[in-house]
């Protein structure tokens, strides 16, 4: 083929043509908004990224809240600054509804919400009247969290974070009550529907034969009786303000204190069962890392005791949880799998032992996974293929006349798959 030869495409024609994106044009009060910055410069380009990624007609939705955040709250200072800085605040305000105005994810829509209230909150002891600005930006929040229970339940927790002086010195305060009264009953009502330890036991060791602890059975009613979800929702009812609402338990309070339930039970065995539990529990979904570093802490204090075969069920439930989450939480999973095979080498006992390695084998192994070249020019891999290398050859190591096997799969996936070695990874 000549040089001067070129490949040409119509499906990739078409494409580019659809995609192709020309020069913003920006609303009188955008330009507005711009001309306000034009002698700062990183200010403006903030300005300027947020506005043309905001009208794109395929706008990267973090990238846009990324720009808002910056321009709300790291250049805050700068806009409190101007003179007709009620103007500017309002029109941020407005920038915000065009940004809830896009399709976007729950887990962004949230991040919004969020957002605004960091901005309302920055906005506290300033000289300006705040009372228009605040209205419309509750106005805002009220009509995003009417969208999706599940910002709204966690809305019992972050709605707190207005200080209470801006909430109760402002008009719109009843308005904030009923907004976190209402998240606060959702959350007790979320929680109450949700905490079916027992239920999900049962299920989850085929009817709860065979395993038998009082405390582990009884801990999530031990915590939190149905009295005290009445009482929680009669203080509800009850408050009058803001700060009265602010004692009452939110999403946040749920969530830190089932992960502390953790450290309270006695029994490794009991608290491997009870991370398992909350690792699936909804309303868990942002401590899933934090609940894996407790797994790991757990599985460091099993031990094999009198009966081998029970031990070997266990360490099949264990890895059948593994399997499960294998894929979004790689990393921390081998580090689990370290954990456990150092304990269980120690013990000796080769049928536990070759159970464990025909358990490692089938959990599978992690590729380089080539993904191309990343816009620092270096090549793009899976970071947990050598990561997973290190753990099996550490495995090998303690024993590797018994991990003859295991070194066998790891040569097959190594020689199928290929090895990706870093010069970082060297040092």
């Amino acid at each position: 083929m000549n040089q001067t030869d070129r490949f040409e495409s119509s499906a990739l024609k078409a494409n580019m043509k659809k995609t192709e994106f020309s020069k913003t044009e920006f609303s009188v009060g955008e330009t507005w908004f711009l001309e306000l910055t034009v002698d700062r410069f990183g200010i403006h380009e903030t300005a300027i990224g947020f506005l043309s990624e905001l009208h794109h007609p395929y706008p990267d939705i973090d990238t846009v809240l990324t720009g808002l955040r910056k321009i709300t709250l790291t250049d805050l200072w700068y806009y409190k600054s101007l003179p007709d800085n009620e103007h500017v605040l309002g029109f941020i305000v407005e920038l915000f509804l065009q940004f809830f105005a896009l399709q976007m994810p729950a887990v962004m829509r949230e991040r919004g919400v969020r957002s605004m209230l960091e901005f309302l909150a920055a906005l506290t002891g300033s000289d300006l009247d705040d009372s228009r600005i605040f209205t419309a930006a509750i106005t805002c929040i009220e009509s995003q969290l009417e969208l999706d229970r599940e910002i709204y339940i966690h809305a019992s927790a972050f709605l707190k974070k207005l200080p209470s002086p801006m909430v109760e010195g402002n008009d719109t305060c009843p308005r904030v009550c009923r907004l976190l009264k209402k998240a606060l009953a959702e959350n007790l009502a979320f929680w109450r529907e949700s905490l079916n330890f027992q239920e999900w036991f049962g299920q989850f060791h085929g009817g709860g034969d065979g395993y038998d602890s009082p405390q582990l059975m009884s801990l999530v009613n031990l915590h939190f009786p149905p009295e005290t979800f009445e009482l929680w929702q009669n203080q509800i009812r009850q408050a009058d303000t803001f700060s009265q609402l602010m004692g009452i338990a939110d999403h946040d309070y749920f969530t830190a204190r089932l992960r502390a339930l953790v450290d309270q039970l006695n029994s490794p065995v009991d608290r491997v069962y009870f991370v398992f539990y909350l690792f699936q529990s909804p309303g868990m979904e942002k401590l899933q890392d934090h609940l894996l570093w407790d797994l790991n802490r757990a599985l460091r204090q099993l031990k094999v005791g009198d009966d081998p075969q029970a031990f070997v069920s266990f360490l099949q439930e264990i890895f059948g949880f593994f399997k499960k989450i294998r894929r979004l939480y790689t990393g921390t999973v081998l580090d689990c799998i370290l954990t456990l095979g150092k304990y269980i080498y120690s013990e000796g006992n080769r049928d536990v032992i070759q159970f464990f390695i025909d358990r490692v084998i089938d959990s599978g192994f992690t590729v380089p996974a080539l993904q191309g070249i990343g816009i620092d020019w270096q090549i793009k891999v899976d970071h947990n293929h050598i990561k997973n290398v290190r753990v099996w050859l550490e495995l090998i190591e303690i024993d590797p006349v018994v991990n003859i096997k295991l070194l066998s799969a790891l040569i097959i996936h190594l020689k199928t798959g290929g090895v990706f070695i870093a010069d970082t990874d060297l040092f």
